[in-house]
Parts: C-alpha cells; sequence; structure tokens
C-alpha cells in the first residue's frame, strides 16, 4: 500500500510539471501588444504580425496567408487540447482509484506525452510556415519589434 502511495505521489508531481510547462508556454506571448484568449503561443506570434502588418511591411497576400496558418493552427490545437484534458482527467481517475492499474497509468501517461510531443512539432512547423512568408527585412524588423 505505501509503495502504491508513492507511485501515485510520483505519477501525480509528474503530471502537474507537465501542466505547468504546457501552461507556461501558452502565456509567453501574454504582453500587452497581444492578449488574444485561448490562442496558443505561436498563433499569437502569428497574430502579432498581422496586428503590425504596417510597420512589418506585409503585403495584403502575405496577410491573407498568416491568417490562414493561424486559423488552421487554431483548429488543430482546438481539437487536441479537448483530447489532452480528456486523457488528463482519465490519469486522474487512475491514480485516484483504489486499486492503482500501472499498465493504464502508463499508457495513457504516453498518450499524453504524444499529445505534448505533437504540440510542440506543430507550433515548430507553424513557425517556419509563418516565417517563410516574412522577407529578410520583415524578418529583422519583427525581431526588434518583438523583443522579448
Amino acid at each position: 500500500m505505501f509503495k502504491k502511495g508513492i507511485i501515485a505521489a510520483v505519477l501525480t508531481a509528474m503530471f502537474f510539471a507537465q501542466s505547468n510547462l504546457f501552461a507556461e508556454e501558452n502565456t509567453r506571448y501574454d504582453t500587452s501588444l497581444c492578449k488574444v484568449p485561448r490562442c496558443d503561443e505561436l498563433s499569437q506570434e502569428n497574430h502579432l504580425y498581422i496586428m503590425n502588418a504596417e510597420k512589418l511591411g506585409l503585403s495584403e497576400e502575405q496577410i491573407k496567408k498568416l491568417r490562414e496558418i493561424k486559423s488552421e493552427c487554431d483548429r488543430e490545437f482546438i481539437f487536441d487540447r479537448k483530447k489532452l484534458r480528456e486523457a488528463r482527467l482519465d490519469l486522474n481517475e487512475f491514480l485516484e482509484s483504489d486499486e492503482i492499474d500501472m499498465q493504464k497509468v502508463g499508457e495513457k501517461s504516453k498518450e499524453i506525452s504524444k499529445l505534448l510531443h505533437k504540440f510542440t512539432i506543430k507550433r515548430i512547423k507553424t513557425k517556419v510556415q509563418s516565417m517563410m512568408i516574412l522577407t529578410d527585412e520583415q524578418k529583422e524588423r519583427a525581431k526588434e519589434l518583438f523583443k522579448k
């Protein structure tokens, strides 16, 4: 019984650590420049490009492409965030049960890790797609404008 308690505590700590890391990533661009509710980090960066189109010298075609990338990214994240929430709820239920099934806990933990990995890859792809639309001069302006 003591061993199960320790395992449950460790898994719960890992779960909350992942949650906090993920939450921190989502608030990175939550600045006075842009407070888009429920917008992921890179979608906000993309949104900042659009909001500052004049300062960056973006063409109408560039703005249109950036909006398309943002829309696609947002749609995918809505679906995957729902799956992540459900997986985390399932994991919590497994950890709160009297008999902890380590196989189920392990499988659910892997599912959560895969979803988080998918978020990371999608963020990188979104950033690359957005940056490919900008000219070198616009990229430099963006760096100056959005210094962290």
